[in-house]
């Protein structure tokens, strides 16, 4: 008589997590630029212009006061601010309340050597220009809808400054699920050029194992973007491994430049798998004698079941609620023939292992 025993188990590890697992990404924007802008040189500065309208002073540019005005006698004219004698590289004409959108063409001089630094239509915002030092610059009004009305003639030094933005790896963060560890990480503005994983039983990365690297930055993004428009920037990978014990990975980044970037995770704790254990299968005669063990387990009873398909369906239950100290069944009288045999522990909480 040929007997063949079947016994299936189910894994269950549990584990300490370490930092969760980012399970989207998002789009990682250039740092925003920083604007600085100097003090209005006009409100130390002097003015001048074309012949004025009546009622209106050249030095009205320039005060800080909105309410008042500079006008040209015409359609046409110019207004200036000198005695300078610094950078600027901005303007601001601010238009009388009411006379808004009166100037139509217009362009802005350098007085000094007459480069023309600017021209345009209507006043649309701050005027920039390639940085200059000059004493006097001239705004100069070609035509006009309406009566021109300028409350004030600013003049500044802008910059505008980009944060120094420094790569740095972040990451990897490990989350572990049933027996897999899920890793991820980022290279932040780093272009990667080959990246490693390693496992290791310590923090000192002497005696560390590589056990996965990628050296075309595709391997490790298996998604897209949410918005489609391209690989996901988080880089990922899954590692089997089920050896009890608490590990650290490692993942190191080498850029396009040849800088090395290495970071180590949180320690990820892998616990022992609880599984029913098949230790003895014995035939004498017309009799199997089944004995097992209980992996980390805390059992509170035990069933044995019987069938002649490797499939145990269908499957008769041959013995019910044995007590958890017993670990061992003997079934009698069996026909001749290929018997199948699985044991189910029910442990603490209800929990089935076959």
């Amino acid at each position: 008589m040929n007997l063949n025993k079947k016994l299936t188990h189910t894994l269950h590890a549990s584990a300490v997590l370490s930092l969760l697992t980012a399970t989207s990404s998002f789009a990682l924007a250039p740092p925003e630029p920083v604007y600085t802008e100097s003090e209005n040189y006009s409100l130390t500065a002097s003015s001048d212009g074309s012949s004025k309208a009546s009622g209106t002073s050249y030095g009205n540019v320039r005060d800080g006061d909105t309410s008042s005005y500079w006008s040209p006698s015409g359609s046409t004219g110019r207004i200036s601010i000198k005695n300078l004698d610094t950078n600027i590289n901005k303007i601001r004409i601010v238009e009388a309340t009411g006379a808004e959108g009166a100037i139509e063409n217009w362009s802005l001089v350098n007085n000094d050597t007459g480069e023309v630094l600017a021209t345009g239509t209507g006043i649309q915002g701050d005027i920039l220009f390639a940085e200059t030092t000059l004493d006097k610059i001239n705004f100069v009004i070609e035509s006009a809808s309406a009566e021109v009305k300028i409350a004030e003639f600013e003049t500044y030094f802008f910059q505008e400054h980009i944060p120094m933005v420094i790569p740095e790896l972040m990451g990897p963060w490990v989350e572990r699920i049933e027996t897999v560890s899920s890793i991820s990480w980022r290279p932040y503005y780093i272009t990667p050029s080959v990246q490693n994983i390693y496992r290791d039983t310590d923090t000192d990365p002497n005696g560390r194992q590589l056990i996965a690297t990628d050296d075309t930055d595709t391997l490790f993004r298996p998604f897209t973007k949410q918005d489609g428009s391209g690989q996901s920037l988080n880089r990922y990978f899954t590692d089997s491994f089920n050896t009890p014990g608490t590990y650290y990975y490692w993942v190191e980044v080498i850029s396009s430049t040849g800088n090395v970037y290495q970071q180590i995770s949180e320690p990820v704790t892998i616990a022992a798998s609880a599984q029913v254990a098949l230790s003895t299968f014995a035939q004498t005669n017309n009799q199997v004698k089944l004995v097992w063990q209980n992996d980390n387990i805390d059992a509170v009873s035990q069933y044995v079941y019987h069938g002649t398909d490797a499939s145990m369906q269908p499957s008769n239950l041959i013995a019910a609620d044995i007590a958890p100290n017993i670990n061992t069944f003997t079934s009698e009288s069996l026909a001749d023939g290929t018997h199948y045999f699985s044991v189910e522990t029910i442990a603490i909480g209800g929990k089935a292992y076959k």
